[in-house]
């Protein structure tokens, strides 16, 4: 599919288009085109990372063809690729109201309301995007978050086991299992889930200095002091160095859940005096 569209683009149709693009934006003129073609405009500056150049684009389709519905989902794609969450939303359920049916959409949809922390909503585009392909994997991971973090843990647990049971080696996915383990305090449980996340990920995973950390709290949770200390030690490989946080109060509470009070009253104060925000887990 993408050498597709790179040989299109590299097409002496396509360059046709584009040039009559550019030669009427650069003096001025309105380009009058097809919707198709000022969408493939559009499309081409995002293959390029020109997302204001393709959002230009966009707008004059949408101005141009009102009842087209290439532009709209054009639209939505170029909110969705720029985190632009609040647009992107108002742009996907325009396209679903063109068609109801189109999956990935609905899967966008999804992410961009957890991203909006809509988690309610976030559940029910999971759950349409099932009703329409009922084995789609992303749709039962965005299904079990969702349910996680409306604090429906159980019921989130089971579509975690489902979703794992498929994608074994998701470490993102294990890691947040995991953590919804940990609300409901089945730390043994979430320990080895962790275990095998930070195994498979490698320090490779985006989420893997959230693995250590909650590694650790799970090591301590079930009375491993070392293991819990190893955790954080690890952790402060993947810490990115400009935004280094103060580690102390993980310290002090890890030594604090131990009842090694002295210790943790001394990395409290280490805390207090530090400049750095305290890191988060």
């Amino acid at each position: 599919m993408q050498q597709e569209e790179d040989d299109y683009f590299q097409s002496e149709e396509f360059l046709d288009i584009l040039s009559r693009y550019e030669q009427a934006m650069s003096t001025g003129r309105t380009p009058y085109m097809d919707s198709d073609e000022l969408v493939d405009v559009a499309d081409y500056y995002m293959s390029q990372g020109k997302h204001q150049e393709a959002k230009k684009a966009t707008e004059l389709a949408l101005d141009l063809h009102p009842d087209a519905e290439d532009p709209v989902t054009m639209m939505a794609d170029i909110m969705f690729e720029t985190h632009q969450w609040q647009d992107s939303i108002l742009w996907l359920n325009r396209v679903l109201d063109n068609d109801p049916f189109d999956v990935q959409a609905w899967l966008n949809l999804a992410d961009a309301q957890l991203q909006c922390e809509q988690f309610a909503e976030a559940l029910d585009s999971a759950e349409y995007t099932l009703a329409i392909k009922p084995d789609n994997g992303q749709a039962l991971l965005q299904k079990a978050y969702a349910m996680s973090r409306q604090e429906r843990c159980q019921e989130a647990s089971e579509v975690f086991d489902q979703y794992l049971a498929r994608f074994p080696d998701d470490d993102v996915a294990l890691y947040y299992a995991a953590f919804n383990l940990s609300v409901l305090e089945r730390f043994e449980e979430a320990n080895d889930m962790l275990i095998r996340a930070e195994e498979i990920s490698d320090g490779l995973s985006p989420e893997h200095l959230n693995i250590c950390l909650q590694r650790s709290y799970t090591e301590a949770r079930i009375g491993h002091l070392q293991e819990a200390l190893d955790a954080l030690e690890r952790s402060k490989n993947y810490q990115d160095p400009d935004a280094e946080g103060d580690y102390n109060l993980l310290y002090a509470h890890v030594h604090l859940l131990f009842q090694q009070k002295e210790k943790a009253i001394e990395y409290f104060s280490k805390s207090l005096s530090s400049s750095k925000d305290p890191i988060n887990t």
